[in-house]
């Protein structure tokens, strides 16, 4: 490509610049070793030069990292390009001269990498300790996310090969190093060397030393200008604010935009770049596959060729900030001074643990919700002060000092990743306002938290308090960046000692998982009210009990109706029952005609609808929510009748009338901000009436 654009530019003698990113540096100088001709006939032109944007010079710790799971971009091709095989991806990449060539300290006598058996040791010397310390990665399948992939001897000669005439041409570069410029970036800490420790291998990263992956003695070439950029590796190319000065640097070989590296800073290329064996006082360990990383997903290139610790919308400061400390109170709310976070799952009316806070705050929340001003959706949230008195004690203070509310979204959609979000924005939006309102706002306060979404289906209490510690930590980080107060103890509230020991335990499990991010404080506290478990066998926070029954079809193509139940009394639980599609057809044609009067039809359409085993659920309930899809909307729930409700004593009331039954259709497709009937209404129309179309538009969703 050099040799086609010096053959275009001959006449004019016009020069022939390079912009080079990482690797494309390396290419550069590789053409120097290759093409020696064509190298000197491009830098003979007047204004010719090679502007490096961050590139490993004396190598990188990335080709390891990529190897141990460690990196971004290697997992990326790990994930896409052989899926559910890891190791068999990580394998490939080994195997390939090219990318070895990057790797820093080929050439240390301490550390052999030069030598196929010493990087086979650390993958089984790092097996080996993740296992002994987390039994439950003995399966296959999640053994081979975390195994290495060991390069062999003859890829690793090559690299050796070329890392020594890279060396050579370095030292000697005489005339040329005129010629050459270099950008490095800067990042909070940059993987400099590794140790073995007994979690397994652990990488030393330098603090302000590099650019996130690049350490800066790897950078430097020795008479070659340097200038700085505050940007990570992976930005360096797309910093449109630089771009002036890279125009600047590539046309005078100067520029005035960009801060020259201090020269006593400048480290000499021979110096060493890594530390193994004991980590220097002045060196952060870090082990970025073993701890908890961000909900968001990667969004842009940056984030994918960027160092793990700046992939994420968290940037850095994830390994520079401080442990987030989390500890477990087994109380009554009532007794909880700090401000208060309690999710909303969707509703009309606030139930569990809402309407407790709500009389603490003297129903400010239910006052809102009736107003239509409330947090629903996943993401969103609102903060109640508390000025409340104490009735029975004046001089008290307000308890809770304030609530905030967290949506949740619909009962029974929740997941973690949503749920880790939505913590991370409320308690983004309370420190906001501490920060714009309190005068000399505190660095640091506290924050008490309920188990988030663990009253509805698929969120356990040990999964809620993971989630609800991952949203507090990546919150920490967002407001550390802006300079605003930050969470400095995170206390989780629960009135059932049985379900505040499934979050301390699960608390535990990721402590160990990220102990630089996640401290757990002390053992479960009791405090004042506390209640060693539910009366009932199970836990919800709603005052109704949820059944979903959609349809669905088995193997064989018969339809059936599946259940699933989130009772006050039992754990969920999922029924198969197959029904009679004739008979049911047959039955609800009857019992859907207003001159029918057979009450034994309700009871037949019971017994084939509902399973033995979940009659006393249904029978016996007070209060239900039955979610539908299209296919079970249209059987006559309303109509149907337990088996024995007329007998001498019962209740002769219908079903339906007995256990509140209130239907809720699932459905994709629906308007976001629906119109509601209410008492000032003049007109509320239930199915589509038969009007003058000519007057009056038809109305087929009210069909």
């Amino acid at each position: 490509a050099v040799d086609a654009a010096l053959s275009a530019r001959a006449a004019s003698q016009q020069p022939v610049r390079i912009v080079a990113h990482s690797m494309g540096g390396l290419v550069a100088r590789t053409m120097a070793l290759e093409k020696p001709d064509t190298w000197q006939r491009m830098l003979a032109r007047d204004g010719a030069r090679v502007l490096m944007l961050g590139t490993p010079n004396g190598g990188s710790w990335s080709p390891m990292q990529t190897l141990s799971g460690d990196d971004t971009f290697g997992n990326a091709l790990a994930a896409f390009g052989s899926l559910f095989d890891n190791r068999g991806a990580r394998s490939t990449m080994a195997g390939m001269p090219g990318f070895l060539q990057l790797q820093a300290s080929l050439l240390d006598p301490a550390l052999r990498l030069d030598r196929a058996e010493t990087w086979q040791k650390l993958a089984d010397d790092d097996m080996a300790r993740l296992l002994a310390r987390s039994s439950w990665h003995d399966e296959g399948p999640q053994q081979t996310i975390y195994q290495w992939g060991a390069p062999p001897q003859s890829v690793l000669d090559q690299a050796v090969k070329l890392r020594r005439r890279l060396d050579t041409q370095a030292a000697a570069l005489g005339s040329d190093a005129g010629k050459m410029l270099l950008v490095v970036g800067q990042a909070s800490f940059t993987p400099a060397g590794y140790t073995m420790g007994d979690a397994g291998l652990e990488y030393l990263d330098a603090p302000g030393g590099g650019d996130g992956r690049v350490p800066l003695s790897s950078a430097l070439l020795p008479g070659v200008r340097t200038w700085k950029l505050d940007a990570l590796h992976g930005e360096l190319p797309g910093k449109t604010n630089a771009f002036a000065a890279y125009v600047e640097l590539l046309v005078k070989g100067e520029t005035t935009l960009l801060e020259p590296l201090d020269a006593a800073s400048l480290v000499a290329r021979g110096a060493a770049t890594t530390i193994a064996g004991d980590a220097s006082l002045s060196l952060a360990r870090s082990r970025p596959s073993r701890g908890m990383l961000a909900s968001e997903p990667p969004s842009s290139a940056a984030d994918v060729l960027g160092s793990f610790a700046s992939s994420s919308s968290v940037s850095d400061a994830k390994r520079a900030g401080p442990a987030l400390h989390v500890s477990v109170l087994n109380c009554d709310l009532k007794f909880v001074h700090q401000p208060l976070l309690v999710g909303h799952y969707r509703s009309i009316a606030l139930t569990g643990t809402e309407a407790v806070v709500d009389r603490l705050v003297a129903t400010a929340m239910s006052k809102s919700l009736s107003a239509g001003l409330y947090p629903d959706a996943a993401g969103t949230h609102q903060i109640f002060g508390n000025v409340r008195q104490d009735p029975d004690n004046v001089l008290a203070m307000a308890r809770p000092l304030a609530v905030v509310v967290a949506g949740l979204g619909e009962e029974g959609k929740l997941r973690a990743v949503d749920l880790a979000w939505t913590v991370r924005q409320a308690v983004i939006a309370y420190a906001q306002r501490l920060a714009e309102q309190v005068a000399g706002a505190p660095a640091e306060f506290e924050l008490a938290a309920t188990l988030i979404g663990s009253g509805g289906t698929g969120v356990s209490a040990g999964s809620a308090a993971q989630s609800i510690a991952q949203g507090a930590y990546e919150a920490n980080l967002k407001l550390r960046e802006n300079g605003w107060p930050q969470i400095g103890r995170l206390v989780l509230v629960e009135l059932y000692l049985d379900r505040a020991s499934d979050a301390w335990r699960a608390l535990e499990v990721q402590s160990t998982a990220a102990a630089n991010q996640l401290k757990l404080v002390g053992p479960v506290q009791a405090g004042a009210g506390a209640l060693r478990r539910s009366l009932d066998s199970s836990y919800r926070g709603a005052a109704y009990d949820l059944v979903s029954a959609v349809t669905s079809q088995r193997s064989d193509g018969e339809p059936t109706i599946t259940y699933n139940l989130d009772t006050r009394r039992a754990r969920t639980e999922v029924r198969a029952q197959q029904t009679q599609g004739t008979l049911v057809r047959e039955l609800v044609a009857k019992a859907s005609n207003d001159a029918n009067r057979d009450a034994q039809i309700g009871r037949t359409l019971f017994d084939l609808l509902v399973p033995v085993e979940m009659e006393p659920f249904l029978g016996g309930t007070t209060e239900m929510v039955l979610e539908l899809d299209a296919g079970t909307a249209a059987i006559p729930w309303e109509l149907l009748d337990t088996p024995g409700s007329q007998a001498a004593g019962g209740d002769p009331r219908p079903w339906a009338i007995r256990s509140k039954l209130l239907r809720k259709l699932r459905t994709n497709e629906f308007r976001a901000q629906p119109s509601d009937a209410d008492a000032d209404g003049s007109v509320l129309v239930i199915g589509e009436p038969l009007v003058d179309e000519t007057r009056y538009p038809p109305l087929p969703g009210a069909r």
